[in-house]
C-alpha cells in the first residue's frame, strides 16, 4: 500500500477552493417560474377539488411519462409501495381474490417489496444476497424456486445493480416472470 501525501492545504484549512461560484440551485427558484408555472398548476388542482390521484395534473403527468418512453400507457402511483403492488399484480396476472404464488426476492431490501408483495396476498421467499454488492444472489434464488414460484423480484440497492441478465434468463428457463425493483437503486 502506498502513502500519498501532498503538500496542498485543503480549503477548509485556508487553502485554494476548488470551485468558487456557488453551486446551482435545482429546482430552479425564481418568481418568474411560480408565476408562470407552479401557481397555475396548484389552482389547477385545488379548484377541481381532487387532490392526488386521480387528479387532473396525475393524469397528465402520466401521459407525458408514458410519451417520453415512447410508450402508449402511463400509471401514476402515489408512492413505491403502490407501484411495486400494481407490477406484480400485472406481472403475475393476479386479480386479488385468489392465491397468487411465491415472489423470490432479496433477503435484504427495504420494507416496500415484502409489504407489496404480501398486500397482494403472495406468499415472500427471501433469499441470500451477494456479499459483496448486497443484491439478490440468483444462485441462491434458483435453489429456492419451487412449485408455488410464480416471481422474482430483484431489487438494485445502494447503488449497485441487480444481475439481471442472469435473472431474465433464470425467468426464462423456469416459466417465471421477473419484477424488477429499482427504487433502492
Amino acid at each position: 500500500m502506498s502513502h500519498v501525501t501532498s503538500t496542498r492545504t485543503l480549503a477548509i484549512d485556508g487553502g485554494t477552493p476548488v470551485r468558487n461560484k456557488p453551486w446551482p440551485v435545482w429546482p430552479p427558484h425564481s418568481e418568474q417560474r411560480w408565476t408562470e408555472q407552479i401557481e397555475p398548476a396548484l389552482r389547477e388542482v385545488y379548484m377541481s377539488g381532487v387532490e392526488g390521484l386521480p387528479g387532473p395534473r396525475a393524469a397528465a403527468f402520466a401521459q407525458a411519462w408514458a410519451e417520453f418512453h415512447d410508450s402508449s400507457y402511463g400509471v401514476m402511483t402515489p408512492h413505491g409501495t403502490d407501484a411495486l403492488m400494481a407490477a406484480i399484480a400485472a406481472a403475475v396476472d393476479h386479480d386479488g381474490l385468489t392465491e397468487p404464488g411465491e415472489v423470490i426476492m432479496p433477503a435484504y431490501t427495504f420494507i416496500a417489496t415484502a409489504s407489496a408483495a404480501l398486500a397482494l396476498r403472495c406468499k415472500v421467499a427471501f433469499a441470500d444476497i451477494d456479499p459483496v454488492t448486497y443484491t439478490l444472489d440468483p444462485a441462491a434464488v434458483e435453489a429456492m424456486i419451487g412449485p408455488e414460484t410464480v416471481a422474482i423480484m430483484p431489487v438494485h440497492i445502494g447503488g449497485h445493480p441487480a444481475a439481471m441478465d442472469e435473472f431474465v434468463a433464470l425467468g426464462e428457463r423456469h416459466g417465471l416472470v421477473v419484477i424488477e425493483d429499482c427504487a433502492q437503486a
